[in-house]
């Protein structure tokens, strides 16, 4: 996706308890802007830049909040982020059923809050809309590129399914999509 545009697609029933959502995102200006959002009706699941640098994702679903905000600051608009998303609400461990990582590092939030067990979430409702590059009112588009975004219904994988710190320079690194498909 380049700059100020989106993509958005319709779903069909999908697992609303298990997915991962992977994707390389470079930004092109310190502001907030979203990455990509689900929304039905009144409810919504957003995950976004904000404008202080870290990296925010926000369900509110029939009054029920879920919010995680980094503590670390993304703040680097000269380089490429790799971000997973990893869900699995089905984990009786409230910290297992949500995962953020960025360049192959999970991330902190000050003060999480969790979906609760076997909680079905925004991601694969159906007739759910989903946008890449905008948020749920298809506004304050993505500022930046976005590349090999990947989204798993059913599945919660680890960073390392989608890159690979590489062996001499430690850099966090992209999988080829030939790699990416054998592995899920």
């Amino acid at each position: 996706i380049m700059a100020d545009t989106y993509l958005q697609r319709t779903f069909t029933a999908g697992d609303r308890k298990t997915w991962t959502v992977s994707w390389w995102v470079k930004r092109s200006k310190e502001a907030e802007s979203c990455c990509w959002s689900v929304d039905k009706s009144s409810d919504f699941l957003i995950n976004r830049f904000e404008a202080d640098n870290d990296i925010d994702l926000y369900e509110h679903a029939g009054g029920t909040t879920m919010r995680w905000t980094t503590t670390e600051d993304y703040s680097d608009i000269s380089g490429w982020y790799h971000v997973v998303v990893k869900v699995d609400t089905t984990q009786s461990t409230e910290a297992d059923r949500f995962r953020l990582y960025v360049n192959g590092v999970e991330t902190t939030a000050a003060t999480p809050t969790y979906w609760v067990q076997d909680q079905n979430t925004q991601m694969g409702f159906a007739d759910g809309i989903m946008r890449i590059g905008a948020d749920d009112g298809a506004t304050n588009n993505f500022g930046g590129y976005m590349a090999q975004f990947v989204y798993t219904d059913g599945a919660a994988y680890a960073p390392t399914t989608f890159g690979s710190f590489d062996a001499t320079t430690g850099e966090w690194k992209p999988k080829s999509d030939g790699e990416i498909r054998s592995a899920v």
